[in-house]
């Protein structure tokens, strides 16, 4: 049963004025549910929902038991959103899925290092973790710089366009100087893993370290020059910083 059958379309609602949505909300009369004709929960409820749908409010910011809201029936168990709303639902919970598996690749790197440096010692498991993840940067500059040229701008242009969650995972700034491009990462979600799991300063530099590796291979397989500051405890904040600069 859809929300369009106890209210206003949607095209409609959006193309209201904040006048026109409170005039409407003065002289209209609170939709009913055509199951069992009962009224909305309230009329703030209604207000709320109108807000939303016009974008005056953010639904990730109303009150809690108005999250999901609709134009349905007072029974919230059968309370149904509009479109926009479960798609800011589910865009919300993808973002959440998103950022779960890369911390969850954060501690494959944390549980990887502990096992093979028991067996090997810090130094060969280091390089046989960064030799591995290396190796897989230059698998995906395979498919990933097919189309591009090897210029440092075009290849960081590229790498930054699928930035996961077009870039809100790794918040960024870029610096061009002529044909070299830096690129200073401010967050990264295996670091705060790793914060998070409670590991000493030192460990999570020497993680960040080897996983650098994988974008030493990523930018050298496209036929760049490639140098990168992984995170330091003395830096403070922020987490990788690239150049890219033409190969001599």
């Amino acid at each position: 049963m859809s929300a369009l059958e106890y209210a206003p379309s949607i095209t409609e609602l959006r193309t209201d004025s904040l006048e026109r949505r409170n005039k409407r909300f003065a002289t209209d009369p609170i939709p009913t549910c055509r199951w069992c004709s009962k009224m909305l929960q309230s009329a703030a409820q209604y207000k709320l929902t109108l807000d939303v749908t016009l974008g005056l409010t953010d639904v990730r910011t109303a009150n809690a038991p108005y999250r999901r809201v609709g134009l349905l029936c007072g029974d919230r168990a059968a309370w149904k959103p509009y479109p926009q709303v479960a798609f800011m639902d589910e865009l919300e919970r993808l973002r959440n899925e998103l950022e779960d598996a890369f911390r969850n690749r954060a501690h494959l790197y944390r549980l990887l290092l502990e096992e093979l440096e028991a067996e090997l010692g810090l130094e060969r498991a280091t390089a046989v973790m960064a030799r591995a993840l290396e190796r897989r940067g230059r698998e995906v500059a395979e498919v990933l710089f097919r189309d591009t040229s090897s210029d440092p701008k075009a290849i960081g242009s590229r790498f930054l366009s699928v930035s996961p969650d077009n870039g809100r995972m790794y918040p960024h700034e870029v610096a061009s100087c002529g044909s070299t491009m830096e690129i200073r990462v401010h967050r990264c979600p295996l670091k705060d893993a790793w914060f998070d799991s409670g590991l000493p300063a030192e460990r999570i530099a020497t993680l960040c370290r080897v996983a650098g590796a994988f974008d030493k291979g990523l930018f050298e397989a496209a036929g760049i020059s490639f140098s990168n500051q992984t995170w330091r405890p003395e830096r403070g904040g922020g987490c990788c910083w690239i150049k890219l600069e033409r190969d001599a």
